[in-house]
């Protein structure tokens, strides 16, 4: 994987809990990325909530695919951890992952994402 570049595109998803009460903070923090000269790709359901979720397990998987699928998003962060990324894990489709190599990032329980991702890779 190269290393970005001025104009690159970044997608930001929520594959785990809910932005609402941190939307400030994400604003923010996508603000920085744009003065940084990245472009911001939001993905569709980045502001759902379900429960304690960003949304039901198919619509965050569904970011997550989407993401890894357009060839302009160079890497992709996750706004935030949580306690549901967990739910992701067994339908993660590793195939087009592996075909579409990019920079995937986050913290807290995304690691539960992060860890069988470079096992399958």
């Amino acid at each position: 994987i190269n290393n970005l570049k001025k104009g690159d595109v970044v997608g930001v998803i929520a594959p785990s809990r809910p932005i609402y009460n941190i939307k400030k903070e994400i604003e923010k923090g996508i603000t920085e990325i744009e003065k940084l000269g990245f472009i911001v790709k939001r993905s569709k359901n980045l502001d759902k909530q379900m429960f304690y979720s960003a949304g039901t397990a198919k619509e965050r998987l569904s970011d997550i695919h989407e993401m890894f699928s357009d060839k302009k998003i160079k890497a992709i962060i996750c706004a935030t951890g949580g306690s549901s990324s967990n739910q992701l894990i067994e339908h993660l489709d590793f195939n087009l992952i592996k075909k579409n190599p990019k920079i995937f990032l986050g913290y807290s329980d995304i690691t539960a994402l992060l860890l069988p991702i470079y096992k399958k890779n």
